[in-house]
């Protein structure tokens, strides 16, 4: 089972899922949002930022095709960053309900999920170790 392939999914979640476009600068969601759903990039680029004290967007990570966004919609009921396609961008739409549903009936589901977020906290943190060191 994998997420970028729907028709590998339960029959449920394949139904549940949408195909979604952005076009470049159009907001997927906003920092705040109620959260709906997690995404998986199919194609494109998405910046994910936050908003400072000053309201200046701070891009923390970007995105890109076969990673996951939004993925705290399965433990919050807010979205924590904005995303923005800075590219066209086709992504799939996996409703919080449908996924919650689907994990529990199938725990391989889960482990694939796991996955994804774990590539995506393995990124992150090679980017704040690129970050914090100083170039000569």
């Amino acid at each position: 089972m994998e997420l970028m392939r729907p028709e590998t999914l339960p029959t449920a979640l394949q139904t549940s899922c949408q195909r979604l476009s952005l076009v470049p600068d159009q907001r997927l969601f906003r920092q705040g949002d109620r959260a709906k759903a997690v995404y998986i990039l199919s194609e494109g680029r998405l910046r994910c930022c936050r908003s400072t004290a000053e309201r200046q967007l701070m891009t923390l990570a970007v995105a890109n095709t076969s990673q996951i966004l939004g993925e705290e919609a399965l433990f919050s009921d807010r979205y924590l960053t904005s995303a923005i396609a800075d590219t066209p961008t086709q992504l799939l739409a996996y409703p919080i309900q449908a996924l919650e549903s689907a994990i529990a009936q199938f725990p391989e589901l889960g482990a694939h999920l796991i996955t994804l977020i774990g590539q995506k906290v393995q990124r992150l943190q090679t980017l704040l170790e690129l970050r914090s060191n100083r170039s000569a």
